[in-house]
């Protein structure tokens, strides 16, 4: 059965992210991501340290520990010792000017040592958790469309060589975990809905709510989503006082589990700054955002999260792809949207277990993006695709369904099986990926 062949297309997939993530990792300057050096700092103060910095003074410090505390547990047998100079002629910011915020000498050449040893690996372990969101896309797209398994085949090869993905997969950023715990949670809430509920999956959703709280904040958008399972379950035994019971137990236990796992880091903050989530501290290291949220900032913003998704590079963002790719990647958009009607045609009818699916699968990112605008209320610089990453799995899977729904929309390719359309998919994927990478990454930053 071509169906039983899925595991080893996924693993092809992976191989190839794994390639090109890596790839990126070691192309791309130390330092030179979004926050890297912040996000480094924070990992070496936990590494020597082996508590919490408080105060203003490590900026990152204001994000939640998980991530950082792995990264210092990686890297900290290295020393990891500060090697990052920087640029003074980077400022002011212009198209002739260096693109690079650090200067890079030969203590960053292989093979590596102390410091710049510590920052690959770290890098590394934002590939893994990459790695882990996209089986967590695949397993998403599979579950979701059990007749339609290539959907999440689709989902995971798109996002493979996503140029926007794999910049942040191959950079140290508590991103990359925040989209491997989002992943794995909306995983759990698609078998609740597919499966029924279950103590095992609200007790594994509870664990991992505290372990995306512990690794950044905007992983709180994904909590509400829980009521979609709850309610899939609830509707056909509405009558029964029983299953009302069983609801509320079932959404106390996740969401008290996932409070309880996140607990030592909110009350810390509480004792300390006032308010659970440090917004005390928050406001000392960010640049704060004077004025409303008017039309001319929304748009700023969408500009934003659509340049970062398919590919913006520099530690501010000041590395654009050129016009034409940006505007190739809107009619592919366009494309896909056209494929997602195509597929969803009569989906609803299928029962009310599809609607909950559809509704949990528009949820996860509406939810992040309206996470994003609140924040943006209060800071500068909110424009990047990577806040969106604790619902990317669920952004990977409506494009795996518009690219299958794509193909079906296509006489030509009705004959195809299965094995030929994601194979397809995957290698136009990995050529854009590998494509933005040489051909525009590495003479940007070299």
């Amino acid at each position: 059965m071509l169906f039983s062949k899925q595991p080893r297309f996924f693993l092809i997939i992976l191989a190839v992210y794994l390639v090109l993530a890596t790839a990126v990792s070691v192309i791309v300057p130390l330092g030179e991501a979004p926050d890297e050096a912040d996000h480094y700092a924070y990992a070496r103060y936990l590494a020597r340290h082996r508590h919490l910095p408080q105060g203003p003074e490590i900026t990152q410090g204001k994000h939640p520990p998980l991530y950082h505390g792995m990264a210092a547990l990686v890297g900290g047998w290295t020393g990891m010792g500060l090697f990052l100079q920087p640029n003074p002629d980077v400022f002011p910011i212009r198209t002739d000017g260096p693109a690079n915020f650090f200067i890079h000498g030969d203590a960053e050449a292989f093979p590596w040592r102390e410091g710049p040893l510590a920052f690959h690996l770290v890098r590394f372990l934002s590939v893994v958790l990459g790695g882990i969101t996209l089986w967590a896309t695949w397993r998403i797209g599979q579950e979701s469309f059990p007749q339609r398994q290539d959907v999440g085949l689709m989902a995971a090869a798109f996002l493979a060589g996503l140029p926007g993905f794999l910049y942040i997969s191959g950079a140290i950023n508590n991103d990359n975990a925040a989209g491997a715990f989002g992943a794995l949670a909306i995983l759990i809430m698609v078998r609740m809905i597919q499966q029924s509920l279950s103590w095992r999956y609200t007790l594994a959703l509870g664990v991992i709510f505290g372990l995306g709280a512990l690794s950044k904040v905007g992983t709180f958008s994904l909590w509400p989503l829980l009521a979609l399972p709850l309610a899939a379950y609830l509707w056909p035994r509405r009558d029964q006082a029983r299953a009302w019971l069983e609801v509320v137990g079932h959404g106390a236990l996740a969401w008290g589990l996932g409070l309880l796992v996140a607990s030592p880091w909110l009350v810390r903050n509480w004792q300390l700054y006032g308010d659970p989530l440090g917004w005390a501290l928050v406001r000392q290291t960010i640049d704060v955002r004077e004025g409303p949220i008017d039309l001319g900032v929304l748009l700023w913003l969408a500009k934003g999260l659509y340049t970062y998704f398919w590919g913006r590079y520099g530690a501010i963002g000041q590395i654009f792809l050129p016009h034409w790719a940006y505007a190739l990647a809107g009619v592919f958009s366009l494309a896909v949207l056209m494929g997602v009607i195509h597929l969803l045609r009569g989906w609803w009818r299928e029962g009310s277990c599809q609607v909950f699916l559809l509704l949990l699968l528009a949820g996860a990112p509406l939810l992040t993006l309206a996470g994003i605008i609140n924040y943006t209320r209060l800071a500068l610089g909110t424009d990047q695709a990577r806040l969106l990453w604790p619902s990317i799995a669920a952004i990977g899977v409506w494009f795996g369904m518009g690219l299958a729904g794509g193909f079906d929309a296509l006489p030509i390719t009705r004959e195809l099986r299965t094995a030929p359309r994601v194979l397809a998919v995957l290698a136009l994927s990995a050529s854009v990926g590998l494509s933005v990478l040489v051909l525009l990454v590495w003479p940007a930053f070299w």
